[in-house]
């Protein structure tokens, strides 16, 4: 019978954690079986690159990707339920991203990508009227992961993005 790894039941994405906080991305075979005895392997789909190597009943502690040394974990006590999931510790804005769970076995394998977010809030928006010339309207914030976008709307409620300049990367600046 050929098993097929799939996400959790009932689990939507994006998975979402907090700055300097823990977080379980979530992965299992199904129907259940053990993966004591399989090659789990978890990846940034961006680098390629291994964030948690688990080799038929050992982990691979020797990672290229050192950010990830020491902060990744799969619940060993629950592999022999095909629980494949993965435990990042620490969480940093740059671990945001699209995870790769690939499982292989005896004649079979399958994966998942699965994504996460690390929202970081940024500085406290201000609006400022500049009167100097034309009036012009403006927003500032920084710090802000996801970079968030701003609407201005006229008194009918209608948008007037088309007045609208991006700033910086993770900066909140708009004009009217």
């Amino acid at each position: 019978m050929v098993k097929e790894l799939r996400l959790f039941p009932g689990f939507l994405q994006p998975v979402t954690g907090v700055w300097h906080q823990s977080v379980t991305l979530p992965c299992r075979i199904s129907p259940p079986l053990s993966a004591v005895g399989l090659h789990v392997r978890w990846s940034r789909v961006r680098s390629g690159q291994p964030v948690h190597l688990y080799r038929y009943g050992h982990d691979n502690t020797a990672l290229p990707d050192k950010a990830y040394q020491g902060r990744t974990q799969l619940f060993t006590e629950e592999l022999g339920n095909g629980n494949v999931s993965l435990r990042l510790t620490d969480l940093h804005p740059s671990d945001s991203g699209v995870y790769h769970c690939l499982v292989q076995g005896d004649g079979w394998e399958d994966q998942r990508d699965i994504t996460l977010l690390i929202p970081v809030t940024g500085s406290q928006p201000t609006v400022t009227l500049d009167k100097t010339g034309k009036p012009r309207l403006a927003c500032r914030s920084e710090g802000w992961f996801p970079e968030p976008e701003v609407t201005w709307r006229d008194k009918r409620g209608g948008a007037l993005t088309h007045y609208t300049k991006p700033g910086r990367p993770g900066a909140l600046h708009s004009h009217q």
